[in-house]
């Protein structure tokens, strides 16, 4: 037992020291931005009249369950976790992927409600974008539930490391990853045709309001679960996993960002002053969405 333990020391040193280092990475970035943003969602989410018990539940879920996770990954997958046994990992592994259903289906619902707003609550569009996260999240969740089933054999802790390694990475994570990234994909192609389709002066009016939708955080996010995506495909086992969890938190920070920036507008209503114009409170508005 401790021969093989070595071995697969030997044979993945430099994606067990990243996954470790990445996994407190994710744990600092998240727990950072509570910190900058707690008085925000003290006012905006928790003393907000306006927010709704059903933005409140879902804020709760995409920051604080999200946060708990991956503070938990961390402490499995850091080093820190000693005496577990492989029953243990097998457990963790079926948590993290329950969670990460839960949090892919809330996080995504929070992005399509922004897009939805975008596009003026057409009822086409709305039609669109729930098949389309209906498609997706059902695909997602198949091959999550696959993945950690497949995986089961395969999990053990290592008790030179004091953590939960991978010997064989299951073949279902690419799919399940393929079909967010794709996901991803359909929003930013959505965010673009919006920005075409209303009437511009200039092509700067088009980059300019594609900002303000928050383009360039789509592409972020897309981005970072591709290149989680290419690192499943390509990688070895312990690849699978090394930034799986920061990808996790940025996605957490993201969404609860947005959440807030929504929840400002509600809460923050710019009444009109004395001699401004209507012209002058739409800039407003447009400047806090931006």
């Amino acid at each position: 037992m401790a021969d093989h333990a070595l071995s697969l020391i030997i044979d993945h040193e430099a994606s067990i020291m990243a996954t470790r280092y990445f996994s407190a990475v994710a744990v600092a970035l998240v727990f950072c931005d509570h910190c900058l943003t707690s008085g925000d969602e003290i006012q905006f989410i928790w003393m907000n009249t306006k927010a709704g018990s059903g933005n409140r539940a879902g804020f709760l879920i995409n920051r604080y369950v999200t946060e708990a996770m991956v503070a938990y990954v961390t402490y499995m997958l850091s080093g820190m976790a000693g005496g577990q046994t492989d029953r243990v990992c097998q457990i963790f592994i079926w948590l993290f992927a329950i969670a990460s259903t839960v949090f892919v289906a809330v996080s995504h619902f929070l992005i399509i409600s922004r897009l939805y707003t975008l596009w003026d609550r057409r009822k086409i569009i709305k039609w669109i974008l729930l098949g389309s996260f209906g498609v997706t999240i059902s695909i997602a969740m198949a091959f999550c539930i696959l993945a950690a089933h497949q995986v089961q054999p395969f999990l053990v802790y290592n008790p030179l490391l004091h953590m939960c390694t991978f010997t064989q990475k299951p073949w279902a994570l690419p799919y399940m990853l393929g079909a967010l990234t794709l996901f991803d994909g359909f929003i930013i192609l959505m965010t673009i045709v919006n920005a075409l389709d209303r009437p511009h002066h200039t092509q700067a009016d088009v980059v300019t309001a594609l900002v303000r939708d928050g383009a360039l955080m789509f592409v972020g996010l897309f981005v970072l679960r591709f290149i989680n995506l290419m690192m499943a495909i390509f990688g070895n086992p312990s690849n699978c996993f090394v930034t799986l969890s920061t990808v996790w938190a940025v996605c957490c920070i993201v969404n609860s960002r947005i959440q807030l920036r929504v929840e400002n507008l509600r809460f923050v209503r710019y009444t009109r002053q004395p001699g401004e114009s209507s012209e002058d409170v739409e800039i407003h508005q447009l400047a806090m969405l931006s």
